[in-house]
């Protein structure tokens, strides 16, 4: 059935009915608008978040460090409860400048001390430690303007100061690949009626990686999305909670227009998680429970084409919607949702949506399988999440149907005849067993045609 393979940072084999793939990036062309020099200073932020913060010495460290600063936005909450809007926007603004002076501060002796480091003899544990304490110190000072700009925010939503100290600190998170903390600050931003130009400068920033600047390029999207507010979206009643997903109608409009046609048929009512990989993703539509088995993955009867090579193709964020296949243009009704940046799928998968609201729910359905050094393995008596209902809550003023592989006459036809001749079996062994590995199935001409297709590789197998 329907396969995506999970890659983590280190490339592993991650079978899960899908293809297998390689890492695929295009990312905008870039100029100099947003930092200068060697030091990177973003001119949008009250902020300096320098390249020099991003060498490998400081990296190792900051890769370790969470911002941890509850204290802090307890403190500010107190204060929004019992202050007047003015005095509250007196104080957050000077509380800003202030954090930001101690900002300046502490990033000074920072590269002081990556100086040392550099030059010391051997590894030195004492100035190691140093550092650290003051990296810790800097990411203590950075949650706290991030919790301060959200404050002024709340009381003005277009204040200059608190917008770019936001962006500055979102364009520090892109750097280390936060993209779900990035996306989600972007979108409260854009509910506050930001100039995407902010967005644009970052997203042109060649001092910034490539897949920090994709994060930017995916906020000016939504931007325009949100200007227009006329997207698709579906909500789905899990076990778990309530998921609403955005469909990309623009990029993806068979793909939305089959997700939106099952789900009008009732089609997911009662369909399970039936794969769900902690830091990867969650897969459903294929199966249903039905007493101690699990029934179904013969799909809807029909496939679709991909709607992946296009340039404008969505990539896959934290939190994105996207087709699952058994190869091009296979695709058919099951998705899996992603809970991390997922690359290796651009290109080969059809992001088509992006969860809005439950972002949580994700969090709590249960993990069914985990990775283990011969693969993937089931996690025993796990209890698997299912959608009670999905409903369209919004869609466009035309008719949603799939365009389907061979034309619409050819594959009822197909269905037809599948309707009164018996199954080979194998469709259905796969069926009552989904653990079953298709590709061990195949037939080899099949299965390396599958590999060229998807780029299958042994960087991929490892």
């Amino acid at each position: 059935m329907a396969q995506i393979r999970n890659r983590p940072r280190k490339p592993l084999q991650i079978r899960i009915r899908g293809v297998s793939a390689r890492p695929i990036g295009v990312g905008p062309k870039s100029d100099t608008l947003l930092f200068e020099n060697n030091r990177a200073v973003a001119t949008l932020a009250g902020i300096e978040l320098n390249t020099h913060s991003f060498s490998e010495t400081k990296m190792y460290f900051l890769r370790m460090t969470q911002y941890v600063s509850l204290a802090g936005i307890a403190c500010l909450v107190a204060l929004i409860a019992c202050a007047p809007n003015s005095a509250i926007a007196q104080e957050t603004e000077t509380t800003l400048k202030e954090l930001q002076q101690q900002w300046a501060n502490i990033d000074a002796k920072l590269v002081a001390k990556e100086t040392e480091l550099k030059s010391a003899a051997g590894d030195d544990e004492s100035l190691q430690k140093e550092f650290r304490d003051l990296v810790d110190e800097a990411n203590a000072i950075v949650e706290k303007l991030e919790s301060t700009a959200k404050s002024l925010l709340q009381t003005n939503p277009e204040d200059p100061e608190a917008v770019r100290t936001m962006m500055g600190i979102m364009v520090n998170d892109a750097q280390f690949n936060r993209d779900a903390k990035v996306l989600a600050m972007g979108d409260q931003l854009i509910a506050n009626g930001i100039n995407p130009e902010y967005f644009k400068l970052a997203s042109r920033s060649e001092r910034l990686s490539i897949p920090a600047r994709e994060i930017f390029d995916e906020l000016m999207i939504r931007h325009a999305e949100a200007m227009k507010g006329d997207l698709p979206r579906v909500k789905f009643s899990t076990t778990k909670g309530d998921i609403v997903i955005e469909l990309y109608e623009n990029e993806a409009p068979n793909t939305v227009g089959n997700f939106v046609s099952l789900v009008e048929q009732d089609y997911y009512t009662d369909m399970i998680f039936h794969r769900v990989l902690e830091g990867f993703m969650a897969q459903g539509g294929g199966f249903k429970k039905v007493g101690d088995n699990e029934v179904g993955g013969e799909g809807p009867g029909y496939e679709i084409k991909c709607e992946c090579d296009s340039p404008e193709k969505r990539l896959h964020f934290s939190n994105c919607l996207s087709m699952a296949h058994r190869g091009k243009d296979t695709g058919g009704s099951q998705f899996f949702l992603t809970f991390s940046r997922t690359d290796h799928l651009d290109g080969l998968h059809t992001c088509f949506g992006r969860v809005v609201e439950g972002q949580e729910v994700l969090d709590r359905l249960a993990r069914t399988h985990i990775a283990g050094p011969q693969g993937e393995e089931p996690i025993p008596g796990v209890v698997k999440d299912k959608i009670i209902k999905a409903e369209v809550i919004r869609k466009r003023d035309h008719e949603y149907l799939p365009d389907k592989v061979g034309g619409n006459d050819e594959a009822e036809k197909k269905d037809e005849k599948k309707a009164v001749e018996p199954d080979s079996g194998e469709e259905n062994a796969e069926a009552a067993n989904p653990d079953s590995d298709t590709e061990k199935n195949a037939e080899p001409a099949k299965k390396a045609e599958s590999e060229k297709e998807t780029g299958n590789n042994s960087e991929s197998d490892k």
